[in-house]
């Protein structure tokens, strides 16, 4: 599906990717889940492009998949105008070297026996980077443009030391060091505390918008992904259900599910702490159990006779804006 590129190059498109496992239920049998359905997204180049959805929507599986860290069973993924789908691992060191990826937990992800100025080091030595001067020369740079001060003394620290705060910036040094073009962030603030989490949000902005870097932006958070995000695409049980500019999306939903979402943020006035607020009723289905048409239809307050039996498709509704819901078109 072709999705609108706006004025910047296109960096990363996915067409039609899915990602099917297969699930072992006993000795003999198994099931199939699909993790991810036939997903499109163009993430432009130095855009920051947010995917929103519950827990168990597929959003971090799309992450990986547009990096190659998981290879699509269905679809193709192309990054910088090449398909690189089915590339052996061997001829993908380009992008290897242009990709990285932040993860959430800022506890897990960063090797506890290794120093933090050896942890931001290791993208270069895994890229051929002999010369040790220049590395420490990056590596110091990387603690600098992340807020980590004075670099040579936060380099010497093991990550104990680090509030998670720092520890998730320490990560976001050593994605940067290698200068990527494009980053994967999933979910990096939500495992810290609020004065962090706005340090690490204007760190990201900044290395955005000095260095160009192109980011997908995984969260819950709404409110993070409208000050960090340009685009957002919001996901449903494996599907992207509405794509447009953050704040015509979040200001006017047009999906019933991205309705439920924004509903369901509470607001910082004293006057709405005995309101009711609205709530996206019952749980998500499981992914091995799909319902049949539209996958929102069991919760949706607005369905109606169309919506068990035909699918949605993602249409383009208005300017920018693509939604999947037989009330629109």
């Amino acid at each position: 599906m072709e999705l609108d590129d706006g004025m910047r190059r296109r960096l990363v498109v996915l067409d039609g990717v899915g990602m099917t496992y297969r699930v072992r239920k006993g000795f003999l049998r198994s099931s199939a889940v699909r993790a991810v359905d036939g997903v499109d997204i163009v993430v432009h180049e130095g855009e920051a492009f947010a995917l929103v959805g519950e827990s168990g929507s597929g959003k971090t599986t799309v992450g990986k998949l547009s990096i190659r860290l998981l290879k699509p069973t269905e679809g193709r993924v192309i990054y910088d105008g090449a398909d690189i789908t089915n590339l052996p691992e061997k001829h993908l060191t380009k992008l290897r070297r242009e990709t990285r990826m932040i993860f959430q937990d800022p506890y897990s992800s960063i090797n506890p026996y290794l120093t933090v100025g050896e942890t931001v080091e290791e993208p270069l030595i895994a890229h051929g980077v002999e010369d040790r001067e220049k590395r420490l020369e990056n590596v110091y740079r990387a603690l600098e443009e992340v807020r980590l001060t004075p670099p040579q003394d936060v380099a010497a620290k093991y990550p104990h030391l680090l509030s998670g705060g720092m520890r998730q910036r320490a990560a976001i040094a050593r994605a940067i060091v290698i200068k990527p073009r494009y980053i994967v962030a999933d979910e990096p603030v939500s495992m810290i505390d609020a004065s962090s989490k706005a340090e690490v949000l204007d760190v990201m902005k900044r290395l955005q918008k000095e260095h160009g870097i192109a980011f997908l932006y995984i969260s819950h958070d709404l409110a993070t992904t409208r000050y960090f995000a340009e685009k957002i695409a919001v996901m449903y049980l494996g599907r992207i259900v509405e794509v447009g500019d953050v704040d015509d999306v979040l200001s006017e939903p047009l999906h019933p599910y991205t309705q439920g979402l924004v509903a369901s943020v509470p607001e910082p006035d004293p006057s709405n702490r005995f309101v009711e607020r609205p709530a996206i009723v019952g749980e998500p289905p499981s992914p091995r159990n799909i319902p049949p048409g539209c996958r929102f239809h069991p919760r949706c307050p607005k369905a109606f006779e169309r919506c068990p039996r035909e699918d949605p498709k993602l249409q383009k509704v208005d300017g920018n804006r693509y939604v999947a819901c037989h009330l629109y078109g």
